[in-house]
């Protein structure tokens, strides 16, 4: 009987053991990690990276391209396809050197000539880009998108399959980081061709080079899309780890916190108004103080031209007359560079100080207005609008600029409530003269911002054309030494401010929300992008 017993429990010995190597056995690694989720908004437009100019879009295109250069989370620029570069001793001229083992999910190779092709393809007026603008920076590509100049004369050489050389039209120091922007991914003209004028609109219609790729089941449109781990990225920061991330798309109105405290969801962006919730909860909660609204002069028409006139108007905007109509988890502005802002890794407030706002004088505002005025030949100002955004907020902020106007120059200022978008386009044209207005860079550093403002800028909005300026921006851009760099862009900021193109009024924030057992997802701070080629999650 003993000798039974002694067989039974060595056999149960060896069975636990065999279960024990089995389970260790388990395979782990790249590509065999728990999936992770996240909500979207909005079902993606479009995932050709020239073309989309949408949130949900540039989220997946993120995560299922590289470009030739990355941004890590403190907006460095780190190697992607491209290994390595240099510059020129002005930073007008760079050369960029791609791995040779950088591969389509379709396991061809990643060139040179496919980065060329996506950069001529956005440039050319034909493909009607919407962020066409980011290219004008490079020697000729304004030229060409206008019809002034033939694609042969862009900026832009591949003289072998693993070299892209690019000119500039003016000194750029974060060039690097600049192209690691949505628009700037590579484009396979093979492929391309095939896709006849569908070129990102399905699952089958994209190829991609990223940490991801989507098969022909990836996407169910206006339900969800999953992207899986692609055995054939094999870039610097390493092969991503969960075997695939779902993206499910939620009706208007969804409680993202509600999702995720309960574990329906891993991560998401969530509305200011959760977020005071969010903060006081045992989850990740992140955020970014990414934009800056204020008030916008048209400083190219009319009256407002006059220098003088613009300062008098915004120093005698006193903040306590808006104060108290700032939204909800925002924050009172004390400059235009937004908080979040990161230079060489550090926020840019913290190297270069706070508080460079026009104050609030109004006998000098009063001083000021009268000699405009005379400068102008007028005895007093012919009607002058502000925009506005259609919410209460807002039109409270305006009312109280308007009585401050009132009370300091006694001249009555007209109010004119619009849609935001509607706002945008009156900017957009240069059809306006005032209006609140939300400045969102849309990628990381000071000179990003600042850049907005450039005489040559596209999307300038206030119309502020200073060669002094833009000559400030170039030697903040050529600087080798930090220092330099920062006195100079500082002193673009405070020029910016003495000349009124800006008033920034409060500071707006966006927040995301992660579940504890998920680690290693990247937020970009200025274009709301989640990396998620290092995200892990725990085990359940």
């Amino acid at each position: 009987m003993k000798r039974i017993c002694s067989i039974a429990l060595v056999i149960a010995i060896l069975c636990t053991l065999l279960s024990s190597c089995k389970k260790s056995s388990k395979k782990e690694g790249p590509g065999t990690g728990s999936s992770i989720s996240y909500s979207l908004v909005t079902e993606p437009q479009n995932l050709d990276p020239q073309t989309s100019n949408d949130a949900g879009s540039a989220l997946l295109i993120r995560n299922i391209f590289e470009g030739l250069v990355r941004a890590d989370e403190y907006g460095n620029a780190k190697p992607g396809v491209a290994e390595s570069w240099e510059n020129n001793e002005n930073y007008t001229s760079y050369t960029f050197h791609l791995r040779s083992n950088a591969l389509w999910s379709d396991g061809t190779p990643v060139t040179s000539k496919d980065f060329l092709f996506a950069w001529r393809r956005a440039i050319m007026p034909v493909t009607s880009a919407a962020n066409v603008a980011q290219f004008f920076c490079i020697k000729n590509a304004q030229d060409i998108n206008e019809g002034k100049k033939g694609i042969d004369t862009l900026g832009v050489q591949a003289p072998d399959d693993y070299t892209l050389k690019v000119e500039l039209n003016y000194p750029f120091s974060d060039f690097p980081i600049h192209i690691s922007q949505i628009p700037f991914m590579p484009c396979n003209e093979a492929f391309f061709s095939t896709t006849k004028g569908k070129y990102g609109l399905d699952d089958n219609m994209v190829l991609s080079n990223g940490p991801y790729y989507m098969n022909d089941k990836s996407w169910v449109h206006d339900e969800r899309i999953r992207i899986h781990y692609n055995k054939n990225y094999n870039g610097p920061q390493g092969k991503a780890y969960p075997k695939s991330v779902l993206f499910v798309i939620r009706k208007p109105g969804t409680d993202y916190y509600t999702l995720i405290s309960s574990g329906t969801v891993d991560a998401a962006a969530i509305p200011a108004a959760q977020a005071e919730q969010a903060l006081n909860s045992n989850l990740t909660c992140i955020k970014y103080a990414d934009t800056t609204w204020g008030l916008v002069f048209n400083t190219g028409a009319g009256v407002l031209s006059n220098l003088k006139i613009r300062q008098s108007f915004v120093r005698s905007i006193d903040s306590t007359a808006y104060e108290a109509g700032i939204p909800k988890y925002t924050e009172m502005a004390y400059d235009i560079i937004p908080p979040a802002t990161r230079l060489n890794g550090k926020l840019y407030r913290e190297l270069a100080g706070s508080g460079y706002k026009v104050k609030f004088d109004a006998k000098t505002a009063r001083l000021s207005y009268d000699s405009g005025l005379i400068e102008l030949g007028r005895l007093e100002l012919p009607k002058v609008t502000v925009l506005c955004p259609d919410d209460n907020n807002s039109k409270y902020m305006m009312q109280g600029l308007i009585q401050c106007w009132q009370d300091a120059l006694a001249c009555y200022i007209n109010l004119q409530v619009l849609p935001m978008e509607e706002i945008k386009t009156r900017i957009l044209t240069g059809d306006y003269q005032m209006a609140l207005y939300p400045l969102a860079p849309t990628r990381d550093g000071p000179l990003n911002c600042l850049n907005t403002f450039r005489s040559s800028a596209y999307y300038n909005p206030s119309k502020f054309k200073h060669t002094a300026y833009d000559l400030l921006l170039d030697q903040a851009a050529s600087a080798s030494a930090t220092d330099t760099a920062i006195n100079n862009i500082i002193a673009a900021e405070k020029y910016l401010n003495d000349y009124a193109a800006f008033y920034p009024m409060y500071y707006e924030s966006k927040y995301y929300l992660i579940q504890k057992k998920v680690s290693g997802i990247s937020f970009a701070p200025f274009d709301g992008v989640a990396d998620f080629s290092k995200a892990r999650k725990e085990a359940s």
